[in-house]
Formats: structure tokens, C-alpha cells, sequence
């Protein structure tokens, strides 16, 4: 399944649909996922030189960013989408 991004000039949205099966994980499969991340690379440019915040469902501090010297990689934890059974919008604010 294709994610395609938001964009405007200070915010990227990508909203990741519901997982029908989210309530139906055995031990193993949390265990493997729970190590898992959905990553995003961003290049850098005139616009995107800092990230301001990332909003995972609407709660900061639940992604990673990375800052390298031309693009950001924003890391979120797989299980928090596998354990949505909603919609689940992730929003990248820039300066």
C-alpha cells in the first residue's frame, strides 16, 4: 500500500489508514514489529532546513528525526500504526 504525502510549504501530512487487524497480534509478531519503524527520508531545501515538530496523531514525541547534511529521516514506530484501528495522520512542521 502506497502512502502519498500532503505538501505544502511548511508541513508535510501523510495519514496512514486504519489496520483492520490491530487487535489481532500474537507475541511473536509484537515482539518482531515492536523493533520496527515506518522511515521517511526528506531532502533538505530552502524551505525544509529545520523541523519544527512531528506530530504522530496528533501527539508530539512519538517519532525520531534524524538530521544529516542534506535530508532529515523521520522515524515512527510500526506499532503504533499496527495498533490503530484508525485513521492515523502523521504531520512534519519546518521553520
Amino acid at each position: 500500500m502506497a502512502f502519498f504525502p500532503l505538501v505544502d510549504e511548511k508541513r508535510i501530512e501523510i495519514v496512514l489508514p486504519p489496520n483492520d487487524d490491530s487487535g489481532e497480534m500474537d507475541e511473536m509478531t509484537a515482539i518482531f514489529f515492536g523493533g520496527s519503524k515506518y522511515r521517511m527520508l526528506i531532502q533538505k531545501n530552502a524551505d525544509r532546513q529545520e523541523i519544527l515538530q512531528v506530530l504522530v496523531g496528533g501527539e508530539p514525541d512519538l517519532a525520531t528525526v534524524i538530521e544529516m547534511e542534506d535530508v532529515f529521516l523521520v522515524e515512527i514506530p510500526l506499532t503504533l500504526w499496527l495498533g490503530s484501528s484508525e485513521y492515523l495522520p502523521v504531520e512534519i512542521f519546518f521553520r
